[in-house]
């Protein structure tokens, strides 16, 4: 068991079925047949067109102690972060976001004392800053956060927690 791999990669085939051609009052249409997995039987079971995909994921093994903490990307340390009021966490976003003080402010204003869903006002606002669209030519910040996301090395994330 010492010597056992961090991640065990497996192959499975998972059952799908093809999408298939109705007309609906003179329209052609495609129409995707659900599939129950557990059973493998498909809503209409007399039109099904099975398709074979296979699949291969990575598993991280449980025996080894160190294989999720030895990744350091910020993505881990995200959890462990305390919970600030809006302005303080937006704070080491000033130099990045155009204009986000009054973007937060914004947030803020727009809030309700009393939000819905058990929420805090800054949880709520923070909520409302994230899908606030920016002036143009600006990027918003889901906008930026996402687009860091996708294509920026994982430390250039840390200003965003």
């Amino acid at each position: 068991m010492e010597n056992e791999p961090a991640h065990t990669s497996y192959t499975s085939e998972v059952e799908f079925d093809e999408e298939e051609p109705i007309d609906y009052q003179g329209q052609a249409v495609k129409q995707a047949n659900r599939v129950d997995v557990a059973t493998n039987r498909s809503a209409k079971p007399e039109h099904r067109l099975p398709v074979t995909i296979p699949i291969t994921e990575s598993l991280v093994n449980p025996n080894e102690p160190n294989a999720i903490e030895n990744d350091s990307s910020p993505i881990i340390g995200y959890a462990a972060e305390p919970i600030l009021p809006l302005p303080v966490a937006c704070a080491p976003l000033f130099d990045i976001l155009h204009n986000l003080s009054f973007y937060v402010q914004l947030a803020l204003d727009e809030t309700p004392q009393n939000p819905p869903h058990g929420l805090t006002v800054h949880e709520s606002a923070a909520i409302r800053l994230y899908t606030l669209e920016w002036d143009a030519p600006h990027r918003s910040l889901y906008s930026m956060l996402n687009y860091t996301l996708k294509f920026s090395n994982r430390e250039e994330l840390r200003p965003y927690f």
